[in-house]
């Protein structure tokens, strides 16, 4: 009695597909890992653009000066701030103290600060200890602030306050290039 082919996949062909699969997984981790890099860096410049924004705009309606205190010293471990008049203590948590990164926010004070637990792996540095905002024409008292951001496998993104009070972000050339931000000049 003649025997039923059945179709199927062979032992050698399921074992030629999976040995694919492999290559094709380890050679796309190390992509994985440099475009999750790109968008830590991103996102930090992100929060720090954002809080620039914030402050901006909120001495305008507040008609404050709003300072953004910039605690970065090279390392994983920054803080920005935001405070109106004055600048400001990022380490405390306390809304309430005179020194608080804090603004006001209907009748109370309201804690204003990010931080780099929220972006592993990015170090900061800042040109300037803070940036002031005036309040009338939201321009920024003093010289540029720049603050650049880097992760440690050497992704960058600057964050350029100008006097005028605008706010940019470019990436350098090169192997530090971020996608999707135009070159720093």
């Amino acid at each position: 009695m003649p025997r039923k082919r059945t179709s199927g996949f062979s032992l050698i062909e399921l074992l030629v597909t999976l040995a694919v699969i492999g290559i094709l997984l380890g050679a796309g981790q190390p992509l994985m890992a440099m475009m999750l890099e790109s968008r830590r860096v991103s996102g930090a410049a992100e929060a720090v653009q954002s809080a620039l924004h914030f402050a901006r705009s909120e001495g305008i309606k507040q008609m404050v000066p709003m300072v953004v205190t910039y605690s970065m010293n090279n390392t994983g471990a920054w803080r920005v701030g935001i405070r109106d008049r004055t600048t400001c203590d990022t380490a405390i948590a306390d809304p309430e103290d005179e020194t608080a990164c804090s603004i006001p926010q209907a009748d109370e004070r309201v804690l204003k600060v990010f931080e780099a637990a929220e972006f592993p792996g990015v170090i900061a540095r800042a040109t300037r200890g803070s940036t002031r905002f005036n309040p009338v024409r939201g321009t920024a008292l003093g010289t540029n602030a720049t603050v650049t951001l880097r992760s440690t496998g050497g992704k960058e993104v600057r964050v350029i306050v100008s006097n005028i009070g605008r706010v940019r972000s470019c990436s350098p050339s090169g192997d530090g290039k971020v996608l999707g931000y135009p070159t720093c000049r």
